[in-house]
């Protein structure tokens, strides 16, 4: 079975780039930037816009990373964190200037538990959120997205008092909706 990788990420000059590796452990690897798809290669080293540098890195053996100019793009982990940090982007541990932005986390690679999904329609055009649960009623983090993007990352437990959590949608021409869950 194929897997895909998608990294989303930030260069300062030309904006938001996506790179999507299919089999990235294979000896070749199909890499597309920006729609565009590199020739079939062996190394995991890759020119990117704005004459920047893009590695593909296996951590642990399985897991890939892709660093651009060196510094890794920020990743999202779906499940529970080791790090106990529940926040959607899980900054609180690494310094500034010691990764690359990502503006955006597409969801088409991760295993989740979708328990709910919404249709909408604004402005002609048709926009679904899912809802994604990890763990039970007493200890539950929520995962919002948005047509396959994660939006938001919420932790609540039986104790915090909460009676919904808030969220915010962006959708056509910067029209943005309140949303709890």
């Amino acid at each position: 079975m194929a897997t895909t990788k998608v990294w989303n990420f930030l260069l300062p000059t030309s904006g938001v780039h996506c790179l999507r590796v299919t089999n990235p452990g294979s000896k070749t690897p199909t890499v597309v930037l920006d729609e565009n798809e590199f020739p079939p290669q062996q190394a995991l080293i890759y020119p990117g816009p704005d004459n920047s540098l893009l590695e593909l890195k296996c951590i642990g053996g399985s897991a890939w990373s892709l660093l651009v100019n060196g510094l890794p793009v920020e990743e999202y982990v779906d499940g529970r964190r080791s790090s106990g940090d529940e926040s959607f982007r899980e900054l609180r541990n690494k310094p500034d200037g010691n990764y690359t932005i990502a503006p955006k986390f597409d969801a088409s690679h991760l295993a989740l538990n979708i328990v709910r999904k919404f249709r909408f329609t604004v402005g002609g055009i048709i926009y679904e959120v899912q809802i994604s649960q990890i763990g039970r009623a007493m200890n539950t983090i929520w995962q919002m997205l948005l047509d396959g993007i994660l939006v938001e990352r919420a932790a609540h437990t039986f104790s915090d008092g909460k009676k919904g959590m808030p969220f915010t949608l962006c959708v056509a021409n910067h029209v943005k909706l309140s949303a709890v869950l």
